[in-house]
Parts: C-alpha cells; sequence; structure tokens
C-alpha cells in the first residue's frame, strides 16, 4: 500500500527526513500531497472550500484557525483524489512523523489486517502514539477500540467508507481534522488505536501553530 505524505512544498528539510526514514530505510513506496499552505489564505487567497466563521462557532464554540482550514483542505484534497481514482482505503502521514524500528510495510500490512479481522466495523485505525487520553472499550490482539480518541492525524489508515465521511465533513471546514475521530467514529465504534504505536513524534515544531492546542510548540513561519 502506497504511504501518502502530507507536506508543504517549502518544508524541504521535512520532506527529505520523510524520504530518508520511510522510503530508504524502512523500503516504504512513499507519495507526497502538497498541502495547502496557511499563508495563502493571510495572503487573502480564494479558498477551495467555503469557510463560515460564525457556523464554525456555532458547532465548536470557537473559529478555526488559518493553519486548522489550511490542515483540514489539505486533507479534503487528498481524500477527494483518492476517492476519485478508485482507492478502497488510505494510509495518511504527516511529514514529521519517525518510524519505530518494527515499522515495515509488512508490520503495517498486518495490523490493518488485524483490525479488520478483530472489529470489522472499524474505518479507522490511529497508527501513531496517543497524543492525549484515550478511552478504550475492547482489545483484542493488540487492536484498542476506542470510545475517546486522541488528538493527531499523524499516521493513519482510512477504509472507503471514512474517507468518504472525512471527505464531506472536513470540506464544511467545522471541525479541526482530528475532533472527527472523537466526534464522529468513535461513537460509531468505528475508530481503533495500535496498542504499540508504529510510529512517532519526535520534535517540538509545528507550522499548525498553538493557538486552541495544549502545549507549546516551536511556531514555524
Amino acid at each position: 500500500m502506497t504511504l501518502h505524505c502530507i507536506n508543504l512544498p517549502r518544508a524541504v528539510e521535512r520532506r527529505q527526513q520523510i524520504e530518508q526514514h520511510w522510503r530508504k530505510q524502512q523500503g516504504f513506496d512513499l507519495k507526497f500531497f502538497p498541502a495547502f499552505d496557511r499563508r495563502e489564505i493571510e495572503a487573502g487567497a480564494k479558498l477551495p472550500f467555503h469557510y463560515d466563521a460564525e457556523a464554525t462557532i456555532n458547532r465548536i464554540k470557537r473559529p478555526l484557525s488559518s493553519a486548522e482550514i489550511a490542515c483540514a483542505i489539505s486533507h479534503t484534497l487528498l481524500l477527494r483524489q483518492a476517492l476519485a481514482s478508485g482507492q478502497d482505503d488510505l494510509l495518511v502521514l504527516e511529514d514529521d512523523m519517525v518510524p519505530t524500528s518494527m515499522t515495515t510495510p509488512d508490520s503495517v500490512a498486518d495490523a490493518i489486517a488485524t483490525c479488520k479481522a478483530e472489529f470489522p466495523r472499524v474505518s479507522v485505525l490511529l497508527m501513531h502514539e496517543s497524543a492525549g487520553p484515550v478511552s478504550i472499550v475492547e482489545t483484542k490482539a493488540g487492536i484498542q477500540l476506542l470510545r475517546r480518541a486522541p488528538y493527531g492525524y499523524r499516521f493513519v489508515w482510512l477504509s472507503r467508507k471514512a474517507m468518504e465521511i472525512l471527505a464531506r465533513d472536513l470540506a464544511t471546514l467545522y471541525y479541526p481534522a482530528d475532533w472527527l475521530w472523537s466526534l464522529r467514529f468513535a461513537p460509531m465504534k468505528n475508530v481503533a488505536m495500535l496498542a504499540k504505536p508504529l510510529a512517532h513524534h519526535p520534535g517540538n515544531q509545528t507550522y499548525i501553530g498553538n493557538s486552541f492546542r495544549a502545549g507549546t510548540r516551536i511556531y514555524l513561519p
């Protein structure tokens, strides 16, 4: 399965690191997808989807930051491309993730196959480390079915059903991308997480920014 990495074209160093860690060292088939840049939003560029700040505030009690809008747009564009090409599922990676020593194409494929066998209804499998508290319904063969999912859209497998739901919901620009694990999928018992993650976040830098987020990282311009 091809690993799709969302990456800002100007974030050359991150792209080089992903190439090194995931393709050269671990042997993944890797494809980069150009992220929508928050700089374009801040410069007044026309968005591919309509953003209604008042409607967003009515739903989540705050607006989205320009970086959250750019993130949601980036994921939506990738999802729409994958759906249009007829893909049945999708493997998505953010460009600041590092694989563990156990992360190989085979270990990822095995994790997805195990999830499908143990929890056939699950359409989202989070394979990164947890970024916040979780609530687990049940654990089978190293797969945790979640009642409450952590934040983060870092290293994720999506079924076609999940792709369709996310492509629709994210295009409204009502929600940060990673809120939908708990808002949309957890109530239907459709999101799971690996007990032993296959990717972790090594640094303290962010293009998303620190607005509305716990903790502080170095905000990259």
